[in-house]
């Protein structure tokens, strides 16, 4: 359904470059920029890893870069974070670990879901980029993301009405012209040149902006690439929203052999999975959840491409589980304010609890 993407060295000596794109050739840049080895924005001191660990949100508070107003298209990324000097002994433990990602993830899925729901925040930017495959895109497309984002693009008016809209009591991205916002913007413009054919579409700006609390902009964009592409998520955005159809008809017949009480109830009020969880499913549990949550949820769903949509399933299942009770004496008004609600109370031990005992 998604369409897979190849990344491909970039020439050196060369003014244009192709990106494979499976079957489909969107884009192929002239005078492609050439930035030899790129800057990790937050390496540890004296390493020679060229993986980059991004700080905590309070970290970057701290140390906010400038805003340079409307310019979209000029200079390097806007969004950084800053370097991590100095490792707790549990953050060196996770180094270790992700140093060695690739074959842990091959020995035991139990035993890696568990893992990750005890990442230390400062090192969950690197958890994500290492899960995703996203740092060897970034290693093989040098300078793609700066020339793509330096182009105007067809959606840029829509990206621009969404983007105020997108976590607008959070401090990075409350602020009209700030650097969350463009940095957001600047992200979501370089995916539609990127991918032409999904383009953009609502939910994706909650999704990059997620990205963007925890690790560099352009670091961000090669990880949204890798969730459409790899991990063929684009279907939840283009054009006729297959797999977000597919994955509401699925939870109505999940709900139907699982929670057959729940789902007569919901058929005698009329409450449909499109009324509720389309919202978890096209922001990715983004939306309507605590940021610590999505955190968590985001760490377990990033564990392995072709179980993202069967976890996304498992994880809306669990919930209608652990409201069932509550919903089947509400009238449908208050069903549908419920479900949208129920993210902001459960904590994630009784949610991960909850997906361990749904079985697809």
């Amino acid at each position: 359904m998604g369409i897979t993407l190849t990344a491909v060295d970039l020439p050196e000596d060369e003014d244009y470059s192709v990106y494979d794109l499976g079957s489909h050739e969107f884009w192929s840049p002239t005078n492609l920029i050439s930035t030899g080895e790129s800057t990790i924005v937050c390496n540890i001191s004296n390493s020679s890893d060229e993986n980059g660990f991004s700080s905590s949100m309070s970290a970057f508070s701290d140390s906010r870069p400038s805003s340079r107003g409307s310019e979209l298209s000029e200079g390097a990324p806007l969004l950084s974070y800053p370097k991590m000097s100095k490792l707790s002994n549990k953050e060196e433990l996770w180094v270790k670990i992700l140093s060695n990602w690739h074959d842990l993830a091959q020995r035991d899925d139990n035993l890696v879901r568990s893992l990750v729901r005890s990442i230390p925040t400062t090192l969950r930017g690197l958890l994500w980029r290492t899960m995703s495959g996203s740092i060897d895109l970034e290693h093989k497309n040098r300078g793609v993301y700066e020339t793509l984002y330096s182009q105007g693009s067809p959606h840029d008016e829509k990206i621009s009405k969404d983007i105020p809209r997108t976590f607008p009591q959070d401090p990075l991205f409350c602020e009209q012209g700030s650097v969350g916002q463009l940095a957001l913007h600047r992200l979501l413009r370089a995916f539609t040149l990127l991918d032409s054919v999904v383009g953009y579409c609502q939910g994706m700006s909650f999704i990059a902006a997620h990205l963007l609390f925890v690790m560099d902009e352009e670091h961000a964009f090669w990880v949204f690439v890798s969730l459409m592409k790899q991990f063929q998520l684009s279907g939840l955005f283009a054009n006729g929203l297959p797999l977000l159809r597919q994955c509401l008809y699925v939870l109505d017949r999940l709900m139907e052999s699982h929670l057959p009480k729940l789902f007569s109830y919901f058929k005698f009020v009329g409450v449909t999975p499109l009324l509720f969880a389309s919202e978890w499913f096209s922001t990715l549990y983004t939306y309507n959840f605590p940021q610590s949550l999505s955190f968590k949820i985001w760490d377990v769903l990033l564990l392995s491409p072709p179980n993202a949509v069967h976890f996304m399933l498992q994880l809306a299942l669990a919930l209608l589980k652990l409201c069932q009770e509550e919903l089947l004496v509400r009238p449908f008004e208050e069903v549908v304010e419920c479900l949208k609600s129920k993210g902001q109370v459960f904590s994630a031990e009784l949610i991960f609890r909850a997906v361990d005992t749904v079985v697809l």
